[in-house]
């Protein structure tokens, strides 16, 4: 499991937690890489009915 965080880079744990970068250069990692299997958006924005913005979540948010 990992998250994209842009630029061509990701954070992910596979034993730790590092952030590795698809495009070859100083975060590159291979082996990570290769393993790649799929990606997928799940969210694409915050004005979609029921989605509501962790700042404004009362769990995080307590009033």
């Amino acid at each position: 499991m990992a998250l994209y965080l842009g630029n061509a880079m990701y954070i992910h744990a596979s034993g730790m937690v590092r952030i590795n970068s698809m495009l070859p250069g100083p975060d590159y990692a291979d082996w990570e890489t290769r393993a790649f299997v799929a990606a997928k958006r799940f969210i694409s924005t915050t004005t979609q009915s029921g989605i509501t913005p962790v700042g404004v979540h009362p769990y995080y948010n307590p009033q």
